[in-house]
């Protein structure tokens, strides 16, 4: 609805299908719905296509959830490694419409966090070849909190007809509840050139600073761990030599027991 005002009728399509591999009846079931998405939009050109997953990830590996086990009884979530989740996402010769697209992740940080579902990620993404990848990284994330960060960056791409890298930080700037709760990744597929023929991913992190709840990107408890006073950081100090070193903050009341270095 956000968009079809900006639109002539029948010009701009939605199509939204969720997802069951559990058997294989189901994940037939689901390239069929694919095969039919696509008959809807082959016109669609290339570069004007934007993917929304939203899927719970595993804590333990990364791994995204795809179903679930004895559904009748005790139901049981499953989950399968993210390059195979991706095939059978997109199963269905859907490479004109997934090459140039965009896509956003609503998934929890676990996939991004485990160096092999990362590496798995970036490699499916080279493989659909689309070309940029939104992904979040809180541990529980909310997903309506991202609202306002996914209308900006749709208003600026689709409306304005900018790239999608460089409408980030106009969506940032005008998100303040995405960046208090996560962090963002950006995935862009570089161009090929002489100096390398291979196209490959580069992923660049957008992170809310704030000098009194978030400085350089990590979150303060809103209370003092040792004393429980609200809001008591003092500026952040930086420890070492250039280039080699930490930051830290300490308390500001005087009588608690915190070190200044925050130990």
């Amino acid at each position: 609805e956000y968009l079809q005002l900006y639109f002539p009728p029948n010009v701009l399509h939605f199509w939204e299908l969720e997802f069951n591999f559990r058997t294989r009846a189901k994940i037939a079931k689901h390239k069929g719905k694919m095969e039919t998405m696509q008959e809807g939009i082959d016109s669609v050109p290339s570069g004007r296509v934007m993917i929304f997953i939203s899927a719970h990830s595993k804590e333990e590996q990364g791994d995204l959830f795809a179903g679930e086990e004895c559904p009748q009884t005790k139901p049981r979530p499953i989950a399968v490694k993210v390059d195979q989740c991706f095939s059978l996402l997109f199963a269905s010769r859907m490479d004109h419409l997934l090459k140039g697209a965009m896509v956003v992740l609503l998934t929890c940080a676990w996939l991004v966090r485990h160096e092999r579902s990362f590496q798995d990620l970036h490699y499916s993404l080279h493989c659909l070849q689309v070309s940029n990848c939104v992904a979040l990284t809180a541990p529980h994330l909310q997903s309506y909190l991202s609202s306002s960060f996914l209308q900006a960056l749709l208003c600026k791409t689709f409306i304005e007809g900018a790239t999608l890298p460089s409408s980030m930080p106009f969506a940032l700037e005008n998100s303040f509840c995405i960046g208090q709760h996560s962090n963002v990744l950006l995935f862009l597929l570089t161009k090929a050139s002489s100096e390398s023929p291979c196209r490959k991913f580069v992923c660049s992190k957008f992170f809310w600073w704030n000098k009194q709840t978030r400085p350089y990107g990590t979150c303060l408890p809103l209370c003092c761990p040792i004393c429980g006073a609200l809001h008591c950081w003092d500026r952040p100090v930086w420890s070492g030599l250039i280039g080699e070193g930490s930051w830290s903050v300490g308390c500001a009341n005087p009588h608690c027991g915190l070190g200044k270095n925050g130990a």
